[in-house]
């Protein structure tokens, strides 16, 4: 696998996150039709910022695992509660990251260092796993880390993951269809000192990632932050090639 430079995090193994994707990767293949696209929208080196929708368990290996470079992600800290099970997702590439906090300046700092290093960061804006499904509103956490390393930013939209293992259910069901899509980059905001500017900017780039990761192909209104989980009705996403 492409790498720039040596991992940023020594619980990162590269052997045995490859020999797990190896071994993995075809089983998921073959559950579920995944199919894959656009993967040639993200660079074969430097540092890269995907930014994926959030409905199920098994988005993080759905992201990473088509490209044919490591990727680091952030996860939430309450997966790392069993040692050992925290143990081997660290040694995949995890990051715990501390979704009650407001900013999490751990994991903002071992992120930082992921990119600043050259490599591939994943993470998912909306904070948390859909529990319907549909996008909720964006935080712009991952905007900051690309202002601060110049790291382009893939929006990564996954369909069918949430109708295979939602957060709802203990196991995956074990038949579907998932597709993996990733879009053209999205520029970071150049650097500033103004930090009404960055905020206008910030705000932009949300909105842009908003349509753009959305399984209906719609923004989410901000306004809608505060209603309830579930009080929505989800739609299937659609995993029809477009």
């Amino acid at each position: 696998m492409a790498g720039s430079s040596a991992p940023p995090d020594k619980r990162y193994s590269p052997l045995l996150a490859e020999s797990v994707r190896l071994v993995a990767w075809p089983m998921l293949r073959g559950m579920y039709g995944l199919r894959v696209k656009g993967a040639k929208h993200v660079p074969r080196e430097g540092p890269v910022l995907l930014a994926a929708n959030h409905t199920s368990y098994l988005d993080p290996v759905i992201a990473a695992w088509p490209l044919r470079r490591p990727v680091y992600f952030l996860a939430m800290k309450s997966l790392f509660r069993n040692r050992a099970f925290g143990a081997f997702i660290a040694s995949l590439g995890a990051i715990p990251l501390d979704v009650d906090r407001g900013t999490d300046k751990q994991a903002y700092g071992s992120g930082l260092r992921v990119l600043e290093a050259g490599h591939v960061l994943c993470v998912f804006p909306e904070g948390g796993r859909s529990f319907d499904g549909r996008l909720k509103p964006l935080k712009p956490g991952v905007l900051r880390l690309a202002r601060a390393t110049g790291a382009p930013i893939i929006p990564v939209r996954i369909n069918g993951a949430f109708e295979a293992w939602p957060r709802t259910r203990r196991l995956p069901r074990p038949l579907g269809r998932i597709k993996v899509d990733y879009r053209p980059a999205i520029e970071p905001p150049p650097q500033q000192e103004n930090g009404a500017e960055l905020n206008t900017r910030l705000e932009e780039l949300t909105r842009r990632l908003q349509p753009v990761l959305s399984d209906d192909g719609r923004a989410v209104d901000q306004r809608r932050a505060a209603t309830p989980a579930g009080a929505q009705t989800g739609q299937n996403p659609d995993t029809r090639a477009e």
